[in-house]
């Protein structure tokens, strides 16, 4: 008899304890950015530059809102293009998912 009700206690704060989870629309963690610069030319179009940490797990960039899918571009310091995974929310919101790599990754896009 007292271990039901010492079994019921554990499964019910347990149940209370664990956080609800939440609809995540991505892959990954968010990413450790490094910086983010923000260039405007005279036509008044904004070029974003992201520069993100290496990272051994997949992990996400939100992108400000306005950016053109097709302008996107990601690389990794030496130039090379990354394997990469776009998403949107459909309320155009977009977040780039950057798979597993040992150097820096830069995104860049205009708004």
């Amino acid at each position: 008899m007292n271990q039901k009700i010492i079994f019921t206690i554990i499964i019910f704060s347990l149940i209370t304890v664990i956080p609800t989870a939440y609809g995540q629309l991505t892959l990954g963690s968010e990413a450790n950015q490094k910086s983010i610069e923000l260039f405007v030319d005279k036509s008044e179009i904004i070029e974003v530059k992201h520069v993100i940490s290496p990272s051994k797990m997949p992990v996400t960039v939100y992108l400000f809102e306005g950016v053109i899918e097709k302008s996107i571009e990601v690389k990794n310091v030496e130039g090379k293009e990354k394997q990469i995974g776009i998403s949107s929310d459909g309320e155009g919101k977009i977040s780039v998912t950057i798979f597993p790599t040992n150097n820096k990754s830069i995104i860049k896009y205009n708004i």
